[in-house]
């Protein structure tokens, strides 16, 4: 039996501009193919009323791809739960060979990065474009990606998953991250897009000035389920799952990667690059929390389809006390990292990277002093809640964001702080 694999483009090409483009497919392997399937972990009374519908229980692997020096085949996917014995015990090998390759497990250490991972190695992988997967008695045929990392090697990348969000949006993210902090590259995970095609966002990504590498990867995985009422984590895959691909087939070589979101920009308190933060830091990674950011207006008014950064310049006031910030109301942190500092024991997650071992990592993870990440209130397509609604400006609620206002004027001097007004 044949694995199924997205039908994008199997080779690397430059656009006329010299933005460089690369190979987007997956090798993606699904639980049913063996006659599997995930069953849920969270028990039914704990479960939100659309749990089932976005839970993930079938994949298998999300991809599977070679590793650089082309040595080793790795395959990454969700946990395997109650399929680990059945998986755990498969066979791996190369068509037409009769010897078997090696298979390393790596089960996941944490629900906050709950991928596994397979690391196929042989002598008949030498050459070899594909790879069987036999698990209870069945078999089938994987093609083998190859490995990304040359295109983002000694780049400066931003990292995000993003689905539907409108490309002035994307656009002003990429600007803001490379004008303020030389951000050079962009991998971005299209969590199933219906109002753009990948080819279509990428082509009006490409004339983004600096903006030297520009991936769109394919990643139509369900969701997952958030903590729910029992405020478990576990049953969210497809986010960390995005970290843990991009990681080891993409941003092994660059130079540093920052994760956050399209509605979330960073502003550091001495307004020098985040990325040169990090690199100078000798740490593996630094983290940095966040606070909310909006637009004020008349009461009811909604921003959907008109907001920009630009418009969102207040702050909210509990968030801070006498210029200070309260940590106790500060938003979960996201990070920023380098890739070569990061060893085994270090695992890329949503809100932080985290060690796996009891002991202290090699390289430690700090804090960024004084970074912190803007939460745009009302750059948000409404997919869990509605943030478009305006609420008028009131002293004793709102507190403008200066610090942000002069970073985003530093992005943006074409306009008007708090109007879209030039472009």
């Amino acid at each position: 039996m044949q694995a199924q694999s997205a039908p994008l483009p199997s080779s690397s090409q430059s656009t006329p501009g010299g933005l460089h483009q690369a190979d987007f497919g997956l090798s993606t392997v699904q639980l049913p193919a063996f006659g599997l399937k995930r069953t849920p972990p969270r028990a039914v009374e704990q479960r939100q009323a659309n749990y089932e519908s976005i839970f993930d229980f079938d994949t298998l692997f999300y991809d599977v791809f070679r590793e650089a020096d082309g040595r080793g085949v790795v395959c990454i996917g969700p946990p395997l739960l109650d399929n680990e014995a059945a998986v755990s015990a498969a066979t791996f090998g190369v068509p037409g060979s009769p010897v078997p390759l090696h298979a390393a497990y790596r089960a996941p250490r944490s629900d906050f990065q709950p991928s596994c991972r397979f690391r196929l190695t042989g002598a008949a992988l030498a050459g070899a474009d594909r790879i069987s997967i036999t698990v209870s008695g069945r078999e089938i045929v994987v093609p083998i990606r190859p490995s990304g990392r040359d295109l983002l090697k000694g780049r400066r990348v931003l990292l995000t998953l993003s689905k539907n969000n409108p490309v002035p949006w994307i656009r002003d993210w990429l600007q803001f991250n490379i004008r303020v902090h030389g951000a050079d590259a962009l991998l971005l995970y299209d969590n199933g897009s219906t109002i753009y095609e990948t080819a279509d966002l990428i082509e009006q990504l490409a004339g983004i000035p600096e903006l030297v590498s520009c991936l769109v990867v394919p990643w139509r995985f369900p969701i997952g389920p958030g903590v729910g009422r029992a405020q478990a984590q576990d049953s969210y895959y497809c986010q960390p799952g995005m970290l843990e691909h991009a990681r080891w087939r993409y941003c092994a070589e660059a130079r540093s990667v920052l994760n956050t979101d399209i509605d979330e920009l960073v502003v550091t308190s001495d307004g020098a690059s985040l990325f040169e933060h990090v690199e100078r830091s000798g740490a593996a990674a630094l983290q940095f929390p966040g606070v909310w950011a909006e637009m004020t207006g008349s009461p009811g008014e909604s921003a959907a389809d008109r907001v920009r950064h630009t418009d969102c310049l207040y702050g909210r006031r509990s968030q801070w006390r006498f210029g200070r910030l309260r940590r106790r109301r500060l938003l979960r942190t996201k990070w920023i990292a380098v890739p070569e500092r990061c060893g085994d024991d270090l695992d890329w997650c949503v809100h932080n990277v985290r060690s796996t071992t009891a002991e202290t990592s090699a390289v430690p993870v700090a804090q960024a002093d004084g970074t912190v990440y803007r939460h745009f209130r009302q750059i948000n397509t409404g997919w869990q809640s509605d943030r478009a609604r305006l609420r008028p400006y009131s002293r004793i609620y709102h507190r403008y964001d200066r610090p942000l206002a002069g970073a985003l004027a530093i992005a943006f001097p074409e306009r008007t702080p708090g109007s879209t007004r030039g472009g």
